[in-house]
């Protein structure tokens, strides 16, 4: 079995062409594959983002808006992942898809529409949303990608 730990910025872009690009190999793997999406954020990551996008690095209220938006939607990911990693990756995808969207405008009514796009479990969802074990999961994924560097 081969695992690949696949670190991205949540609302980056070059991240989501590079998971749609991943994904489509696994199928011409001979053994199985399993595939981690982990979320990894910190300011380095955001101020690469801004500059990316043609951003001001100096806009602190733009960057705090943004980190809020790449957290909220690494957390949905992960909540999401109570219901499946392939629903929770097709919920990636497509909120990645929607990035400049969730750049300005990431809430309730966003995801909602994503959620059942992707046939998600909403009443379960937001339940699992609330759970504790979500953020830990995050925190978790931030220490994995900062012990390998």
């Amino acid at each position: 079995m081969i695992e690949i730990f696949l670190f991205f910025n949540p609302i980056g872009s070059v991240c989501l062409g590079t998971e749609q690009k991943l994904l489509r190999q696994l199928d011409k793997f001979q053994q199985e594959v399993r595939v981690h999406f982990v979320p990894f954020l910190n300011l380095d990551i955001m101020e690469q983002f801004m500059k990316r996008e043609q951003l001001s690095v100096g806009n602190l209220a733009k960057r705090n808006q943004l980190l809020r938006a790449a957290y909220n939607l690494a957390l949905d990911y992960k909540a999401a992942q109570y219901q499946g990693n392939k629903k929770a990756r097709m919920l990636l995808l497509r909120l990645q898809q929607h990035a400049p969207l969730v750049r300005y405008q990431y809430d309730a009514a966003f995801v909602a529409k994503m959620l059942d796009k992707c046939k998600l479990d909403q009443e379960m969802f937001y339940e699992d949303r609330q759970r504790s074990e979500v953020k830990m999961g995050f925190d978790s994924d931030q220490r994995t990608a900062n012990q390998m560097g």
